[in-house]
């Protein structure tokens, strides 16, 4: 098993795909040589606020972890900025502390830096951690070319808040014309993807999808996969079985050294599900995997994945032979799948507030 660091490496820059994935209006443009220094935008969409402050009081995006830019693209934007000011605006948030803290924009920050600006024009966006950390690790999945994804493939889009994320960049290339089908791996996805306007597809149009790309909520040292932890197990390895390659993308949290912290999910069917998972428990205590089971409840009614099945989170310890576990659950009768993704992933890539870290099977 393969892994590396990624380095910069020269690429476009996210723009529109960042816009979209904070929910912000991508025709904001901002006129410096108009005296009022407003915010235009296109007369159909909503006005974002637009505040102007000393670059010095913005803090770089601590999970952003490029810091080496090309000092002549940084000089020509620098140049340009000097000329027509920043036509973009950068996006900030507040931390605790109420500093300003970069989450789209370091060159324009940069730059404005070099030509000395007192004040540049940003918009205030509330980002968690958590969500400032994914859209780092997408943004440099970008930046690193990793070439894996290409005009005319059949693509499967997984579930999930970094996969939802991912799909959300994908939208804005083929708004700009990159042709693409995919093949979502729920409800929530499909309605996603269809409000972002990304042709679907399915299995039977096309039988073999060429990458599946999905989060993760473990993955383990031989990239064996805890998955399942938004109901979509189904269907997701449904999407990835049927794909000559599955990449997973996630924060590196989700990196354990073996499965099971994360309770796994088995999806059954309602009939005599109290009995099929005693049947579950017991085949599981016989091969030293003793536990509890948990019927998952939405809003104080029993969880229905897509498929209208119910599903059992169990709480077994450390999973250390997850092949076995999965062969094991899935020849109990009632039991439909597991969450266990054991030889599916080719390339998990973990992000963190160090860079981007590419493991290869």
């Amino acid at each position: 098993m393969e892994e590396k660091l990624i380095k910069t490496q020269k690429r476009k820059p996210l723009g529109k795909g960042l816009n979209s994935l904070l929910g912000l209006n991508d025709d904001i443009r901002i006129n410096e040589h108009n005296s009022s220094q407003k915010a235009t935008t296109a007369s159909n969409m909503p006005t974002q606020s637009v505040i102007y402050i000393s670059p010095d009081k913005i803090k770089r995006n601590p999970y952003q972890p490029r810091f080496h830019f090309e000092q002549d693209e940084l000089q020509s934007l620098a140049n340009s900025i000097k000329v027509d000011g920043i036509v973009q605006p950068l996006i900030v948030t507040k931390n605790e502390k109420n500093e300003f803290i970069l989450i789209a924009g370091e060159r324009r920050w940069r730059a404005s830096r070099i030509v000395g600006l007192k004040e540049i024009p940003v918009i205030v966006k509330s980002v968690t951690p958590n969500e400032s950390l994914r859209i780092a690790i997408i943004e440099n999945v970008q930046r690193a070319d990793l070439n894996v994804i290409e005009e005319g493939m059949k693509l499967g889009l997984g579930t999930g808040s970094t996969a939802d994320e991912f799909t959300k960049v994908l939208s804005e290339k083929v708004r700009d014309g990159f042709e693409i089908i995919c093949i979502p791996t729920s409800e929530n996805t499909k309605k996603l993807a269809e409000t972002l306007k990304i042709p679907l597809g399915n299995l039977e149009d096309y039988n073999i999808l060429d990458i599946t790309i999905d989060g993760a909520d473990e993955i383990d040292d031989n990239l064996s996969l805890l998955k399942g932890g938004g109901g979509a197990l189904l269907r997701e390895k449904i999407i990835a079985f049927n794909s000559k390659k599955m990449i997973v993308i996630a924060d590196d949290s989700k990196k354990v050294s073996k499965l099971g912290d994360f309770k796994l999910p088995i999806e059954v069917i309602d009939f005599e599900h109290d009995t099929t998972i005693k049947r579950v428990l017991e085949k599981l205590e016989a091969i030293g995997y003793s536990g509890t089971a948990d019927l998952r409840i939405l809003n104080n009614l029993p969880f229905q994945t897509d498929s209208k099945n119910l599903i059992y989170d169990l709480s077994i310890g450390l999973i250390k032979e997850p092949s076995i576990i999965d062969n094991l659950l899935n020849n109990i009768p009632g039991v439909v799948e597991n969450g266990l993704f054991v030889d599916m992933a080719n390339i998990v890539i973990l992000g963190d507030e160090n860079g981007v870290k590419i493991i290869e099977k």
